[in-house]
């Protein structure tokens, strides 16, 4: 249940487990991404430059294929674009102050984080890429909170929620992904 991108620097038996279960597009998306989240509290000339080089680093991975079939790319594919569009997202909250739903303004994030979430297989929980669901959804559900989505996303983290209350994960594991993710997005408001 813990998200990559909060794992603690000197537990390596997390790392490497997510490292032997993903490809390296997934991968470096995502250690990118933990590096941002480390970024934001320091507020120096070199964590800003470092911060644009993240953020073009970010942007630059590629599209996932796109077809308007879901039936026709796997769940993989729909998995790491949603990873992708959330992890974009996070770039614009850091640089620009913004709130979830103000990046995602105007631009196609909604539609497109609802359909790659909605075709990646979500009934297994993604196995063991789970604390990524957890990231994913919970922004998801912040992007998504004023739209005709709502209800889906709102679907999804409850059901995340509730399995870590009362499945056969710690319950602490899933808490402490969501108390970061919180920390993240009050030092982005703050400009920090």
């Amino acid at each position: 249940w813990v998200s990559p991108l909060f794992w603690p620097e000197s537990n390596m038996l997390l790392l490497n487990k997510f490292r032997s279960s993903c490809d390296e597009n997934l991968q470096q998306l995502i250690q990118a991404t933990h590096e941002l989240i480390e970024l934001v509290p320091d507020a120096s000339d070199a964590a800003t430059t470092k911060l644009k080089a993240l953020q073009r680093f970010i942007e630059g991975f590629p599209k996932a294929e796109k077809k308007d079939n879901s039936q026709v790319v796997s769940p993989q594919v729909h998995r790491y674009e949603s990873c992708r569009l959330t992890a974009i997202l996070m770039t614009r909250v850091v640089s620009r102050g913004e709130t979830w739903s103000d990046a995602a303004n105007g631009t196609t994030f909604e539609k497109d984080i609802a359909f790659s979430l909605s075709n990646s297989d979500t009934g297994d929980f993604w196995g063991e890429h789970v604390g990524l669901l957890y990231w994913v959804s919970l922004i998801a559900y912040a992007v998504l909170h004023k739209t005709r989505y709502r209800l889906f996303s709102a679907g999804l983290v409850h059901r995340l929620i509730s399995e870590i209350c009362y499945g056969d994960q710690d319950p602490h594991i899933g808490v402490h992904s969501l108390k970061c993710l919180g920390k993240f997005e009050e030092a982005c408001r703050v400009g920090k």
